[in-house]
């Protein structure tokens, strides 16, 4: 088994060609402090079919892409974030996933893909956990310091 950075180096470059195979540009940032990994970028469909002058903006979406090992005989599909990041995550004007990506633990290759866009349920939870931390701990909060578990598989939300 990897290390983590190892596994999530190789989960990122999985998404990668997972992009280059549809033809999505994918461009990462020069450093990863805004909770996303990847800015995407679907190409014009039909660039013949319009005035260039008419052309429509193409799709921009981020992608946070995590990486994990495929827990054989447990119901776990939860990964842990910080709330800081999910919260510059939740607050781009731009649609936002996550990409979970399963390896197998016994050989390193990607076993399963889940996407989860992160719509209003999901946001809405993570605001709420936001106003519940700030209720604890008052203004003084550091959210880099606090952990927000999100479910891929069966609902967005966990406690």
């Amino acid at each position: 088994m990897l290390k983590s950075e190892d596994l999530g180096k190789l989960g990122e470059g999985c998404f990668r060609t997972l992009c280059d195979e549809a033809r999505i540009i994918a461009t990462r940032p020069d450093t990863d402090r805004h909770g996303w990994d990847f800015y995407c970028e679907f190409p014009p469909d039909d660039v013949g079919m319009y005035d260039l002058d008419n052309l429509p903006a193409p799709i921009k979406f981020k992608v946070q892409v995590k990486s994990t090992y495929y827990k054989y005989n447990e119901n776990k599909f939860a990964v842990e974030f910080k709330v800081s990041a999910l919260d510059s995550f939740i607050k781009s004007p731009e649609p936002c996933f996550f990409c979970f990506i399963e390896y197998d633990p016994k050989n390193d290759k990607p076993l399963h893909v889940y996407v989860l866009h992160v719509g209003e349920p999901v946001i809405a939870d993570i605001l709420k956990k936001i106003r519940g931390i700030q209720k604890k701990k008052g203004r003084e909060v550091r959210l880099n310091k606090e952990k927000r578990t999100i479910n891929y598989k069966d609902g967005p939300i966990q406690n």
